[in-house]
């Protein structure tokens, strides 16, 4: 996992969401949709603070960072 941030400050980039994207894979209600979004911007944030998937470890630490901040929202 690499370190967030710039030497020019606390700014880690951008995230893009499809809202057409989420929506099909919500394939649902509205509420689905919400949750959709909810989980394409959890996932973007933990890749702007350096989190990744591509190996089955990191995959792992990322999903279950992924799944606490998704609880924590949901409560």
């Amino acid at each position: 996992m690499r370190s967030g941030g710039t030497a020019e400050g606390n700014y880690l980039g951008d995230i893009a969401i499809s809202v057409p994207y989420a929506a099909r894979q919500a394939a649902g209600a509205r509420a689905q949709h919400l949750a959709e979004l909810r989980l394409l911007t959890v996932h973007g944030v933990l890749h702007l603070l350096g989190h990744d998937h591509a190996e089955p470890e990191e995959e792992a630490t990322m999903w279950a960072a992924q799944n606490a901040i998704l609880d924590g929202l949901n409560q």
